[in-house]
């Protein structure tokens, strides 16, 4: 893999980072112990429609499609190799898992100290749970929920030598037979839907070589454009009431996705996107996924009881809540790796 190609994987892993921060900074429903804030719909829920539900649903597949990437680059099918690979990702992948997983039920445990806290927990006390029910949590329902994607990533790896050879004999027909599932909603009780589509397409560019040379800069502004079109289709029929998992919706909201990864792609290359002195932000991709839930939830819900519960303190907190939580992930994380480096490492997965 050549330094641009890896230079683009660097940048773009940290702004669809930051997306994945948008995606959930969404508050148009905040659970409560006492109840649910339920925000009406108007601008405020139009907005956050056009970022949460459209926007930024390009992050967890570029995600997959980078992570199928770098695994399947340089692999020639031999039982070492894998081996090698899979050893590796135990260290960058399962050790942070497990790390961050613990993490977040040390966090809702002290917060749950304070006084006043139980109000902003639905799911009952820590210390209340039963020793089993914290091992389930730890190791299969991390309480930060963007675990699942480390989760599905260390399934998908130890499934990597079978997908190899699926990819190597069936070429590009394994991608459309992973894209049935996922433009069709079809339940896996394994992985998430998303998981193994753009895991294996982006393994596949990795086998046949298709990504190096792969140059959208021509016709970046006319993909981008169709990509704004889509979503803004895709919010008005929400802002007018179509059911989210209405499968016609669905399948709409996929070719969105589709369109929009093409979108980011080719705007990288058209920009050609620099960070100048905020180069060192970018090592921060990492931490920051892995930090900000469940910080984001708590701040969102603090300041719901502070500010107040309407609409325009909702579309207050939307743009305030992920600003902070960025800032604060950069904060803790740079703190993190100046006075205890080889834990910040080990949590990071060596990254």
């Amino acid at each position: 893999m050549n330094k641009d190609l890896s230079r683009k994987f660097t940048v773009l892993s940290f702004i669809t980072m930051v997306l994945v921060v948008i995606l959930h900074a969404n508050n148009l429903v905040i659970n409560l112990n006492s109840g649910s804030i339920l925000i009406q719909k108007g601008y405020n829920s139009f907005v956050q429609d056009f970022f949460t539900q459209g926007v930024s649903r390009v992050a967890v597949p570029i995600f997959f499609i980078i992570s199928g990437y770098l695994f399947f680059i340089n692999t020639n099918g031999e039982l070492a190799v894998f081996i090698q690979k899979i050893q590796k990702r135990f260290k960058s992948l399962v050790i942070p898992y497990l790390i961050w997983s613990a993490w977040g039920i040390l966090f809702y445990f002290l917060l749950q100290l304070l006084p006043m806290s139980e109000k902003f927990f639905t799911h009952g006390r820590i210390e209340d749970m039963a020793y089993g029910e914290i091992l389930k949590t730890w190791l299969l329902h991390p309480l930060p929920y963007q675990l699942w994607f480390l989760r599905d990533l260390m399934a998908l790896v130890l499934l990597s030598p079978a997908l190899y050879y699926l990819i190597k004999y069936l070429k590009a027909y394994i991608l459309l037979l992973a894209f049935i599932p996922w433009i069709t909603g079809h339940y896996n009780p394994i992985v998430n839907s998303d998981s193994p589509f753009f895991f294996l397409l982006g393994a596949y560019l990795a086998l046949y070589d298709k990504l190096q040379s792969l140059n959208l800069k021509s016709y970046a502004i006319y993909i981008f454009l169709v990509w704004i079109f889509l979503v803004l289709a895709n919010t008005i029929l929400l802002h007018y009431g179509i059911n989210l998992y209405d499968t016609y919706f669905s399948v709409l909201n996929k070719i969105t996705i589709l369109v929009g990864v093409a979108a980011v792609w080719a705007i990288y290359d058209k920009l050609n996107l620099r960070f100048g002195r905020l180069n060192s932000v970018l090592g921060y991709s990492f931490f920051l996924y892995a930090f900000h839930e469940p910080v984001l939830t708590m701040i969102k819900k603090g300041l719901f009881y502070i500010i107040g519960r309407s609409e325009h303190v909702s579309f207050l907190v939307y743009i305030l809540s992920p600003i902070m939580t960025i800032a604060v992930s950069l904060i803790v994380g740079y703190v993190f790796k100046k006075t205890i480096p080889k834990i910040y490492s080990l949590a990071n997965g060596g990254r």
